[in-house]
């Protein structure tokens, strides 16, 4: 695999008309992946740099070169992982967002889960390797002033770490045992509610160990540990809504709400030409609010993805893609489709336009604005403004550069003088 493999690999092309989402996806397990390469060379020097220190407070050399081997053992693994696990998304079809993602996702878990055995692997070597050595003094320094013994901290913290080895397992299994849904988006929100879960189960163990440490603590106030507890009842609630909000998301449903508006008919409308692929944007100063998510989910107030100019006026339209006009995490889908997902946009827009007519169509329409209420219309680069005779300015963005001429040609034949191109 040569450079130009690997940047093709990590780096999403925006102008790319066969652009998918689990393609994206892809990219972004494979680029975190490369810059954990990064992390691990910084390790590598902050080895060196507690060596140096060990040194310096004359600890034996060979517990030095035994912890230093572990590191290194350690740091080798996971590299080895992470290129095996480059290696085997870089081949991974994309072609079919929803099969596709899966499988993105049971290769991800699966070198996770063989990252965690490794990883659970050197911490019993390495906390054992600690205890036999360095038994009196971390009892003198870490333990000074409560009433914990090292013994307690070595199996609370080997504890731990088989809990989080168990939770990475659940997750891997689950994650396997997914449904095979044809929407990728509800393949995702499967995923997040089985993440979600899992950190909510996680919560109760974690924060009763921090309350049981902090309350042992002589020198920590008692209101402390207090503080922990509803702290934790905080999270679990904030987490359990979280969940039922996500559980409740619903996809292949175009948003009546804003869909359903007065957008009336016409006798002898037909379309003149279609842009697949638009986003709404700001105009001007004033900021536009395109969406609300709260606690994990929301919607884009803007979900059309889909420019009709028929011999009557522009139609904006929602093409039913993958997640429809739905946040879901930190995924605002109507903007990933823009970017990253034209294919699906383009090919289930060509088909809404061979099975249905206008009429059909205004069912799915967002927005529409006659010719004789706009003032002005501009197209600058993929860039469209339209300012009506209100005042109101509308803008949209598309990134194909194919639709420029066809965009001038129609806006020249309909809007004549109220058009204005670069």
């Amino acid at each position: 695999m040569d450079i130009l493999d690997v940047l093709n690999n990590i780096v999403p092309n925006l102008v790319s008309k066969k652009s998918t989402l689990s393609g994206f996806q892809k990219k972004i397990y494979i680029f975190d992946e490369v810059t954990a390469f990064i992390g691990i060379i910084k390790h590598f020097i902050l080895v060196l740099v507690v060596i140096f220190v060990l040194v310096l407070l004359r600890l034996p050399i060979p517990i030095i070169v035994l912890l230093c081997m572990a590191e290194i053992v350690s740091a080798s693994v996971g590299t080895f992982i992470g290129v095996k696990k480059i290696k085997v998304l870089s081949v991974v079809a994309t072609e079919n967002n929803a099969k596709s993602y899966k499988t993105i996702l049971k290769t991800v878990e699966y070198y996770r889960l063989i990252r965690c055995l490794c990883g659970f692997g050197a911490s019993i070597f390495v906390v054992l390797l600690a205890y036999i050595f360095f038994e009196g003094e971390m009892s003198k320094i870490i333990f000074q002033g409560t009433t914990l013994k090292i013994e307690y901290f070595v199996i609370a913290f080997l504890l731990y770490q088989f809990i989080i080895l168990f939770f990475v397992f659940t997750e891997f299994i689950l994650v396997r045992g997914m449904s095979e849904s044809e929407d990728m988006a509800q393949i995702d929100k499967e995923y997040r509610l089985i993440q979600e879960k899992l950190q909510l189960v996680m919560i109760l163990p974690t924060m009763l160990i921090v309350v049981v440490v902090t309350y042992l603590m002589k020198d920590i106030p008692p209101f402390i540990p207090i503080i922990f507890a509803v702290l934790t009842l905080i999270m679990i609630v904030l987490k359990t809504v979280q969940i039922r909000r996500l559980s409740r998301v619903t996809f292949g449903v175009v948003d009546t709400s804003i869909t359903q508006l007065n957008i009336s008919e016409y006798q002898n409308e037909k379309i003149d030409g279609s842009v697949f692929g638009i986003m709404r944007i700001g105009v001007g100063w004033k900021p536009l609010i395109t969406g609300v998510s709260v606690l994990g989910s929301g919607r884009d107030f803007y979900p059309e993805n889909t420019l009709l100019v028929t011999n009557l006026r522009l139609i904006m339209i929602q093409v039913p893609v993958t997640g429809s006009g739905k946040i879901v995490g930190d995924t605002d889908y109507v903007r990933a489709n823009f970017y990253f997902n034209r294919a699906e946009i383009r090919q289930k827009g060509m088909e809404l336009l061979e099975k249905n007519s206008v009429n059909e169509l205004i069912k799915l329409a967002t927005n529409s604005v006659l010719f004789e209420d706009i003032k002005t219309i501009s197209l600058r680069k993929r860039r469209i403004v339209i300012e009506k005779n209100d005042g109101e300015k509308i803008g949209y963005l598309f990134a194909d550069d194919e639709y420029i001429s066809l965009l001038k040609e129609l806006f020249q034949t309909h809007l004549t003088n109220k058009f204005v191109s670069n």
